[in-house]
């Protein structure tokens, strides 16, 4: 196995740390994201094995929105010396990219998993309440843009946990600018957004395969 090391162009979530799990790249095309305790991290491994693996699954889906699943492995982390912990093994979506432009966006207004228990829920609900999950279907948890020259602009926690709709605005517009720091010229969003094969039409596309499968219950994404 290739050296792991946390994630360079990570914009959101526990980075991984001598005091925290997070996610890993191998430098070898793959990605491992730590499993969480309990039921959740066992619903997250046989929902992948399910899904992987389900003929009844469009391969223009499962190829095209997810990332490919390849098993679980038990890995040494810094924050648990001694203590291997296991990982979901996946495809790495930013191999290859040098500089990428990224954002992580948490689509759905439910974001807890059925039958949870009602303390769980209210503070899903709460949290969501205060970000704009309920009011616009999504939330915006993290951006990073590269410049033409390389410089770096990206969102902060504090910014990114107080965003309102004016804020979702202001930051999917400077994700398609070309423009340094603040600058906002949008060049760019007919391109990423609009034409065929741009996020809009492929969120579409999603959005149909979920309004007619019936075979995975989904209550939180990430685009």
């Amino acid at each position: 196995m290739s050296d792991l090391h946390p994630l360079e162009h990570q914009v959101a979530g526990h980075r991984a740390s001598a005091s925290k799990l997070g996610p890993l790249i191998d430098g070898s095309g793959l990605f491992y994201k730590p499993l969480q305790a309990g039921d959740r991290g066992e619903h997250e491994v046989a929902f992948y094995e399910a899904f992987s693996a389900h003929a009844a699954v469009p391969a223009c889906i499962r190829d095209t929105f997810f990332p490919r699943f390849h098993g679980t492995r038990l890995l040494p982390t810094e924050a648990q010396p001694g203590e291997p912990h296991p990982h979901l093994v996946l495809d790495d979506l930013l191999a290859g990219f040098e500089a990428p432009c990224v954002t992580d966006i948490k689509i759905g207004a439910i974001t807890w998993p059925p039958s949870s228990p009602e303390p769980y829920i209210a503070k899903c609900l709460a949290k969501d309440r205060g970000t704009t999950s309920v009011l616009l279907g999504f939330r915006v948890s993290g951006v990073r843009v590269v410049g033409p020259e390389g410089a770096v602009w990206r969102t902060e926690r504090p910014e990114v946990k107080a965003m309102d709709t004016v804020g979702v605005r202001r930051v999917l517009r400077r994700y398609v600018s070309s423009v340094a720091d603040e600058g906002i010229d949008c060049v760019l969003a007919a391109a990423v957004y609009g034409r065929k094969g741009g996020v809009m039409s492929q969120l579409c596309e999603l959005k149909a395969w979920f309004e007619e499968q019936t075979l995975f219950h989904f209550y939180l994404d990430l685009i």
